[in-house]
C-alpha cells in the first residue's frame, strides 16, 4: 500500500474501497419513522447497554461500532417489536464479536446479560434471522475504521486518541449521527481536538473542509449531552 509524498491517502486502495463501501452500506437516518413500535430513545438505551458490555468484557473497540452498525442495518430492513429490540442488539453484539475478537462473547453469556428478556434458543434463532436479512454481509466501514486510517498520518497523543474514541462512542447512541458518513464522523472526531480544520483535511485528504466544518457546526447546535462543543 503506497502513499503519496504529501502523506495523503490518494493512492491508498483500502481507504478508497472503504469510501465506496460506506456509500453502498449507508443506513437511512430516518428509518426509525418506519418502525411501528420502537423509537430513538429505545435504540439509545440498547446502545448504552452494548457499550457497557464492550467495556466490561474488554472487547475490541471496533466490536461495539460494528454491533451498532449491524443492528441499524437490520432495523432499517425489518420491523421490530419493543420486546425484541434488546435481543436484536445482543445478537448484533455476538455477531460483531465473532467478527472482531479473538475470544468472542458467546450466546450463553449474552443470554445471562439479558436478565430474562430472552432465552438462549431465541438468541440462536435471531442470529439466523439477522444473518439472512443482511445477506451474511457483516462488514462495512465504521467511523473507527476511518479514524484508524486517518490517525496513521497524524502525530496524535494517547490522550487525543482516547478523546476521539470517546467522541465516536458518544455519537453511537444518537441516531441523528447517521446523517453523516463514517468518514465524516472520523474527521469530526479529530477536528474536536485539532485547532485548524483546514490543516487536518489537507493532511488526511479524504474529507472536504466543508464536510468537516458542517459537521462541527452540527455538534455546536445539537450536542448529545445538551452542552455545546466548541472548536478550539
Amino acid at each position: 500500500m503506497e502513499h503519496n509524498d504529501t502523506g495523503g491517502f490518494e493512492e491508498n486502495a483500502y481507504v478508497s474501497f472503504c469510501r465506496k463501501s460506506e456509500l453502498q452500506n449507508r443506513v437511512d437516518a430516518h428509518y426509525m419513522k418506519r418502525q411501528p413500535e420502537i423509537n430513538d430513545r429505545m435504540r439509545s438505551i440498547v446502545v448504552d447497554w452494548l457499550l457497557e458490555i464492550n467495556h466490561e468484557y474488554d472487547l475490541s473497540p471496533e466490536t461495539v461500532f460494528r454491533a451498532v452498525q449491524i443492528m441499524d442495518r437490520f432495523l432499517e430492513r425489518r420491523p421490530c417489536r419493543t420486546e425484541e429490540l434488546q435481543l436484536v442488539g445482543a445478537v448484533a453484539m455476538m455477531l460483531a464479536s465473532k467478527f472482531e475478537d479473538a475470544t468472542p462473547i458467546d450466546s450463553g453469556e449474552l443470554t445471562y446479560l439479558g436478565d430474562g428478556a430472552y432465552v438462549h434458543c431465541q438468541v440462536l434463532t435471531a442470529e439466523i434471522v439477522l444473518l439472512c436479512t443482511l445477506g451474511f454481509g457483516l462488514w462495512a466501514p465504521t467511523p473507527l475504521t476511518f479514524y484508524c486510517e486517518f490517525e496513521q498520518n497524524l502525530d496524535s497523543s494517547r490522550s487525543e486518541r482516547h478523546l476521539a474514541l470517546y467522541f465516536l462512542e458518544t455519537a453511537l447512541n444518537n441516531i441523528r449521527f447517521l446523517d453523516f458518513l463514517p468518514s465524516q464522523l472520523a474527521a469530526a472526531a479529530m477536528c474536536v481536538y485539532r485547532p485548524i480544520i483546514g490543516c487536518l483535511v489537507h493532511r488526511c485528504n479524504q474529507v472536504s473542509c466543508a464536510e468537516a466544518d458542517a459537521f462541527i457546526g452540527f455538534l455546536d447546535r445539537r450536542s448529545c449531552s445538551g452542552h455545546a462543543i466548541h472548536r478550539p
